[in-house]
């Protein structure tokens, strides 16, 4: 049986998702696991900022999960419909892209090393894994310090949206 949330619609021309969506979406995901006897552990932060949910002993990120829960396509459709909902408070900010450009950057950087460092694990290539160690660690430190340049600029965004708010 596929367990989708009920409250989860997609259109294609209107991806609107509000945060709290993601959120539902993500603890249906986890319950639809273990209702499938999966054994669903607590959620942890690794180095890279990143959130991951212990399934089966393992740690799987958001699109994994949602993934493991759904499939492939719909784990894309949500985080899809994330990166709109998120694109949209940029609004139209030159700044707010060279941010996300600069964290874009900054993330497959991370994620090239990262799988370096796997392949340098399963061949047990002790001196490629300590190389990789250092610079995962140097690149996950860029990867935070974009991440929180977006975060940010895109608060002086909010701030400045409260002030115009009328009272």
């Amino acid at each position: 049986m596929l367990l989708l949330p009920k409250h989860y619609k997609s259109d294609c021309c209107e991806a609107v998702m509000r945060s709290e969506d993601y959120a539902k979406a993500y603890r249906d995901a986890r319950e639809a696991l273990y209702l499938r006897g999966k054994k669903v552990g607590r959620q942890i932060y690794g180095q890279d900022g990143l959130r991951y949910s212990l399934v089966g002993g393992l740690p799987l990120t958001d699109r994994e999960l949602f993934k493991e829960a759904w499939g492939e396509a719909t784990a894309d459709v949500i985080l899809h419909d994330l990166a709109a909902c998120i694109s949209q408070y940029s609004h139209g900010c030159r700044e707010c892209d060279k941010r996300w450009e600069k964290y874009e950057l900054a993330t497959a950087g991370y994620l090239e090393i990262f799988t370096t460092q796997r392949t340098a694990a399963d061949k047990q290539d002790s001196t490629a894994l300590a190389e990789c160690r250092s610079l995962l660690d140097r690149a996950a430190e860029m990867r935070r310090a974009a991440r929180k340049s977006v975060r940010d600029h895109r608060a002086a965004h909010v701030s400045v949206m409260q002030q115009l708010a009328p009272r």
